[in-house]
């Protein structure tokens, strides 16, 4: 017999939020620094993608919490894609 919903509810998930990304040679790679910046593609007031596994969850605004970093969420997907994201065990243990 497969776990109970209430034991699935329970279950820790890895849940990410995507800053940004960008491209680079790896002549740059090589010449990163202490102090060096990245500049990103996503704009400041940009939503931030959410993610579980590698399925997109929610978006949200960047933020802060006390002295730790957070993210508001701004908007969620309907509850059956939300079930969707957490469906594939394996999405979920890739993520160490």
């Amino acid at each position: 017999m497969g776990p109970t919903i209430d034991e699935l509810l329970q279950l820790e998930v890895p849940v990410r939020v995507v800053l940004g990304q960008r491209r680079m040679t790896m002549h740059e790679v090589r010449g990163l620094l202490p102090g060096s910046v990245l500049e990103l593609g996503t704009m400041v007031d940009e939503d931030l993608e959410v993610t579980v596994g590698h399925r997109s969850l929610a978006t949200g605004q960047a933020c802060r919490l006390g002295d730790r970093a957070a993210v508001q969420i701004t908007s969620v997907g309907d509850p059956a894609a939300r079930i969707s994201a957490l469906a594939k065990e394996d999405d979920l243990e890739s993520e160490d």
